[in-house]
């Protein structure tokens, strides 16, 4: 192994560009409100600049498919034991890798990265000259793509896709047909592994995210297999805890085999020391962990990132070959080696007390004084290995499967209010944020909800015995007696990447009864609804139909309360029109999902 230290880390650019930084902030996700805390005393002293240690592993390992994964021990210099989980290895170089994590364990306990290299590693690279393409840096926003590629290749999903589909030698050729199939825009990993395998890609902040080159296509290259449903999401700002689903990139057992899950990780900024923004992806393979910890907060000491931009800056000589056409694929993956970096871990506390976790030393330089620097852990999106269990489990029966013939609606979210009025573009304004919990007996109990078209065919119109529903229902908690249902037609049209469910006519009251709004006793109750279940309209996707549940509690009128009266259920109220008062005054802060670039 040869080994090599350098100063100073590479500036963090998380996908944006200077001089749109405020803009792609705001499009982005919220994860902490607050101040950050102090480092673990293991970590550098703050305003350390971070060093960078290189190891060279020259295994020899050939590249391609066929990675194992490890769950390991090592003892530190100072005696303590602790666990390396790590996934995207070969049989030749996973020992390697563990001895160089060993060897330099001393690097992470001071604050510093170690970036280990070897050609075998998965590093989709991000600046390929030898594309056809008119802009050499086009994929300087694709990060999210980058990270796809990763996790299909690492974990083997590539051998699993439909006869029809390419064949992929690598991650950089997997990354490369979503190079050339999307504009050069931020995109969320998710909705790109979808992609991958349904065809299907639709974005919720259509104004900033990335696009389909052609939409006419439909580049399903798995297309029954259901990939929305396989995929799980994990909020850092519930707390540090989240942190544990990466210890499933390990084996099932003890040693070296497959790994269970492959993981992206949504990397986020603190801004002017007041919030956490995702903004960039990244792929995890690696934590290294103290299995004898108690406490959360002293259990996750580092973890191992494959950043698809830490080498993607083309050197002049390359820029000059690209010019002349002589450059090739050789000498550009040459001057980028694969690599995985390993990072030590800090803490962050909220105002709250929330407890997240800082990637010590991804970004404490920057060209741009103004720009944030500390980074942190926004997210996790988590992939689990192909199974033939989990395929059958995932797999479309009924639908068509063809996303250019058939729309494929799914319920993205619904909330509770007072309300007639809806929502001209929802996802500005979080459904948590005006989901309204408690009513007053007497009030209208109103739901909106909302339906994204996630196929290429357009709704305009459909006869009048196949239109899309909602069924509905509430229970009350206390006996899940049925208190009232329904079947509510949803307004069209809802077009190709456009959130339907925003339109007045939309807005159902549910404790409307032949026009008379009834007082519902007090106590809790749950409302369980499910679009086109029915199956009236032919989708390419029915599996993806997931039913929704709400719970809000109807406290006593207010007049009753004053009056200490007892509340009956012979009270009801004629609906009477209200004036269309919008629902403002809260503050936008973006609580969605935030875009990955």
């Amino acid at each position: 192994m040869r080994m090599k230290k350098e100063a100073g880390m590479k500036s963090v650019k998380h996908g944006i560009r200077r001089g749109r930084v405020i803009a792609a902030l705001l499009a982005s996700a919220v994860f902490f409100s607050g101040i950050a805390g102090a480092h673990s005393d293991v970590f550098a002293e703050p305003g350390k600049k971070s060093q960078e240690v290189v190891v060279d592993l020259n295994s020899g390992a050939a590249r391609g498919g066929g990675f194992i994964s490890i769950d390991e021990t090592f003892v530190t210099a100072d005696g303590k034991t602790l666990e390396l989980i790590a996934t995207g290895l070969k049989p030749e170089n996973a020992d390697l890798f563990l001895q160089s994590v060993k060897d330099n364990y001393g690097v992470i306990e001071a604050g510093d990265t170690l970036k280990i290299v070897d050609d075998a590693f998965c590093d989709a690279e991000k600046w390929d000259t030898t594309m056809e393409v008119d802009d050499y840096e086009n994929d300087s926003d694709q990060c999210w793509a980058a990270t796809a590629s990763n996790m299909l290749w690492i974990s083997g999903w590539t051998d699993y896709l439909d006869p029809t589909a390419p064949v992929f030698g690598s991650e950089d050729e997997l990354f490369k047909r979503y190079n050339i199939s999307f504009s050069d825009n931020g995109a969320d990993v998710d909705r790109g592994i979808d992609w991958a395998f349904m065809g299907e890609f639709i974005m919720l902040r259509a104004a900033s995210a990335a696009g389909m080159l052609d939409r006419d296509t439909n580049s399903a290259m798995k297309s029954s297999f259901v990939s929305t449903l396989v995929q799980s999401h994990y909020d850092m700002a519930e707390g540090a805890e989240q942190l544990e689903c990466l210890t499933r990139l390990g084996p099932v057992g003890k040693g070296k085999g497959p790994g269970q899950s492959v993981f992206h990780l949504s990397i986020g900024s603190f801004y002017e020391g007041s919030f956490i923004f995702g903004g960039h992806a990244v792929t995890a393979c690696g934590i290294i962990k103290d299995p004898a910890a108690t406490d959360v907060r002293d259990m996750y000491k580092a973890i191992i990132i494959i950043d698809s931009d830490n080498d993607s800056v083309a050197s002049e000589k390359e820029r000059e070959d690209a010019e002349a056409g002589t450059a090739s694929r050789a000498d550009q993956k040459a001057a980028r080696p694969n690599s995985y970096t390993v990072f030590p871990l800090g803490i962050l506390i909220d105002t709250d007390g929330t407890v997240g976790w800082e990637v010590v030393g991804y970004g404490d330089e920057t060209e741009d004084p103004d720009y944030p620097t500390t980074t942190g852990i926004a997210a996790i999106n988590e992939l689990p290995y192909p199974s033939a269990e989990l395929i059958n489990e995932n797999t479309e029966t009924e639908g068509s499967c063809n996303i250019l013939k058939h729309p494929d609606f799914t319920l993205d979210f619904m909330f509770m209010t007072t309300s007639e009025v809806g929502f001209i573009d929802p996802f500005f304004v979080p459904a948590d944020e005006v989901n309204i919990k408690e009513f007053k007996s007497g009030d209208p109990i109103r739901m909106n909800y909302f339906v994204t078209n996630r196929s290429l065919k357009d709704v305009e119109s459909y006869p009048d015995d196949k239109r899309l529903s909602l069924s509905w229902s509430v229970t009350k908690a206390s006996d899940n007696i049925e208190t009232a249902s329904g079947k509510h037609i949803s307004e069209l049209p809802i077009t190709s990447g456009v959130v339907g469910g925003s339109y007045k006519a939309d807005i159902l009251a549910v404790n409307e009864k032949d026009g008379v709004i009834e007082a519902w006793p007090s106590g809790t109750y749950k409302l369980h609804a499910e679009l086109n279940s029915d199956r009236a309209v032919m989708e390419s996707y029915f599996k993806n139909n997931l039913p929704k549940e709400l719970t809000f509690v109807v406290t006593p009128a207010k007049a009753l309360i004053e009056k200490g009266e007892q509340e009956t259920n012979s009270i009801s109220i004629k609906v009477s029109d209200t004036s269309d008062t919008g629902i403002t005054g809260y503050k936008l802060r973006y609580r969605v999902k935030g875009t990955d670039e």
